[in-house]
């Protein structure tokens, strides 16, 4: 059973990725085509499909974002951009920039 179990954190660990993320509170329409709402808990990648669920955490932290728009710019070196409320569940409103876990979910 605990070999089970420690394969299970394992596999957890070995899928999240450590990722610069930042925040964005601006914009009428997101690259889905959705209202864009920063009360919402969103975010934008370049590469992930819209409607993808991703789990961000950062220090203890932890929020589930639905992708719904594009970005940040690559030239950034960013790797998600997160509603406000979305970064204010995660302690990023003040610094604007941080470091995060990414975990696509299923």
């Amino acid at each position: 059973m605990r070999a089970v179990l420690a394969a299970l954190m394992l596999c957890a660990c070995a899928t999240a990725h450590a990722e610069i993320a930042s925040w964005y509170d601006e914009g009428q329409l997101t690259a889905s085509g959705e209202r864009f709402n920063p009360e919402a808990i969103t975010a934008a990648h370049r590469t992930l499909q819209f409607g993808t669920h991703v789990r961000v955490c950062r220090h203890g932290r932890c929020v589930v974002v639905r992708i719904n728009d594009r970005g940040p710019a690559a030239r950034t070196g960013r790797d998600i951009d997160l509603s406000r409320a979305a970064a204010r569940s995660l302690g990023l409103i003040n610094t604007g920039v941080g470091a995060v876990e990414l975990k696509v979910l299923p």
